[in-house]
Formats: structure tokens, C-alpha cells, sequence
């Protein structure tokens, strides 16, 4: 039951950060990656974390799991990735949102000013940096 919490975590901190971003005008540019990144770290988080818990079978099935001596607990590497697969997901997680995000309006800026629909493509880069 407690599992569950960890993504309902997550939301609730997607949408904080989500209206943080509505109110603050300087902040909008990032209202794709504040409500993606948080909730998908929790996902990460919570599935790393039913990895390791599930490391060694033998505690999990007490006297009637028949050894194979492969059996071990999580060691500090284990931690340690769990770790840094929850912040490299945030990290991704968000340089994707920010940049589709930014490639999205973009693209309708200028469908709306009538350009036509690849001059946004030959004028900028994919990072938004002038050529």
C-alpha cells in the first residue's frame, strides 16, 4: 500500500509545480517538463524499487525456497543506480518535455503568422540557437 503513495506523490508535485509555472509568466516555458518529470521519476523510482526488493528470493520465500547460490541482497551499487536512474530520468524526462514543448509552439508560432510550415525548421536549430 505504501508503493502506491510514491506516484500519488508525484502528482501531487507535477501539479504544484505545473500552476508554479502558470502563475510565474517567466516559469510558462517550462510547464511540459514540471508536470512530466516529477510524476515519471516516481514511476521510475517505484519500479527500481520492486527491483531491488525482489533481489533476493530467499527472503521472500523463507524456508521453502530452495537455494541456487545466487541469492543476495542489494549492495551499495544496486542503491546507488536506483539512485541515479531516478535522476537521470528527471533530467531526460525534462530536457524532452522543455525542447517538445518549445518545438511545439514554435511550430504553431509560425503556422499562425502564415509562414510556411518548414521555414521554422530552416531559421532555428532543434535547441532554439540561431544558425
Amino acid at each position: 500500500m505504501d508503493g502506491l503513495l510514491i506516484p500519488i506523490i508525484g502528482i501531487v508535485v507535477s501539479f504544484v509545480l505545473g500552476f508554479v509555472c502558470l502563475v510565474v509568466p517567466r516559469l510558462r516555458r517550462f510547464l511540459l517538463a514540471a508536470l512530466a518529470s516529477p510524476f515519471l521519476t516516481s514511476m521510475v523510482f517505484l519500479s527500481s524499487a520492486f527491483v531491488l526488493a525482489d533481489m533476493n528470493p530467499a527472503r521472500e520465500y523463507g524456508a521453502a525456497y530452495i537455494p541456487t547460490g545466487q541469492e543476495h541482497d542489494p549492495t551499495k551499487l544496486d542503491y546507488g543506480l536506483w539512485v541515479l536512474a531516478a535522476m537521470a530520468t528527471f533530467a531526460l524526462s525534462s530536457a524532452l518535455a522543455y525542447g517538445a514543448q518549445r518545438l511545439s509552439i514554435t511550430m504553431l508560432q509560425s503556422a499562425l503568422a502564415g509562414r510556411p510550415f518548414g521555414d521554422w525548421l530552416s531559421k532555428r536549430s532543434w535547441f532554439g540557437l540561431a544558425k
